[in-house]
């Protein structure tokens, strides 16, 4: 009933300097869902792991998506009127277990020489939070979404965009994921010391056809409405021939990034395919 795919591409900006890609995506698939993620991590020098840190981010969104699904007959009966609790008790899960398994990847991985240098300079003349600190350099966006047979929903912390395909073919931004305050490089991430209070969610019982997630490196590669459009070609492609789809999109975004942001770019989707 559903099926779902994710594909992420180094940016061009990044294969000229010989960078590391610091976006990640997945999908995971169950007997009644299908839920994707992307995360893009910041990729400063501040943040020299956020490679890693993107990683870690889809990772846990998709098993905490998939621990949510397997026990939802304990909310689904009030999930209309209780989806912002459901949602932000998902998101406080996964910021949660995202801030651990980086601290654990900073306390079994020594820093680098490669890394002393920004180490050096961003972290240990900090008199802030230790712990705070360390979770920065691996700062990241994320963005999760799934459908299910009843009920479809995502959740997201920073930039990049999340595009709802209705069953009548119309592409739409859920106006209740948009932060208006994301503009001119700013963002939100999992390594914000209130990243809880930035999450946003959408949340609805009428089963769209697709939800599909990008990166803000594709988003910022087109004009709102040819994005939107870019999403649509994407669903009806994707529905009509899956492995096609798959490759023209893994070997259409390096171009992307080429002729756009520069930047690295991750899709990620999911899609009804009665």
């Amino acid at each position: 009933m559903f099926k779902g795919y994710s594909i992420s591409a180094k940016g061009a900006s990044h294969v000229t300097r010989d960078v590391v890609c610091q976006d990640h995506s997945g999908y995971a698939r169950g007997g009644n869902y299908c839920a994707a993620a992307v995360s893009d991590g910041h990729g400063s020098e501040r943040h020299f792991r956020s490679g890693v840190g993107a990683e870690a981010a889809v990772n846990i969104a998709l098993e905490a998506v998939k621990e949510l699904i397997s026990n939802e007959e304990e909310f689904i009966p009030f999930m209309e009127r209780r989806y912002q609790t459901v949602l932000k008790q998902l998101a406080g899960y996964i910021s949660a277990k995202w801030v651990d398994e980086v601290v654990a990847h900073f306390n079994d991985n020594p820093i680098l020489e490669t890394e002393q240098k920004a180490y050096e300079e961003y972290y240990l003349s900090d008199n802030n939070d230790s712990e705070r600190n360390i979770t920065t350099m691996y700062g990241a966006t994320l963005i999760v979404g799934a459908i299910t047979e009843s009920y479809a929903f995502a959740v997201q912390i920073g930039d990049g965009a999340c595009v709802v395909e209705q069953r009548d073919g119309y592409c739409f931004i859920p106006p209740s994921t948009i932060d208006e305050r994301l503009f001119l490089g700013y963002t939100t991430s999992l390594c914000d010391a209130n990243a809880l209070n930035n999450f946003r969610f959408y949340y609805s019982e009428d089963i769209p056809q697709a939800i599909v997630l990008s990166t803000d490196g594709v988003v910022d590669s087109y004009s709102k409405d040819d994005f939107l459009r870019f999403n649509k070609v994407l669903c009806d492609l994707f529905v009509q021939n899956y492995d096609e789809a798959c490759a023209n999109l893994s070997d259409w975004l390096p171009k992307l990034s080429a002729r756009g942001s520069k930047d690295d770019m991750s899709v990620a989707g999911v899609f009804r395919t009665e």
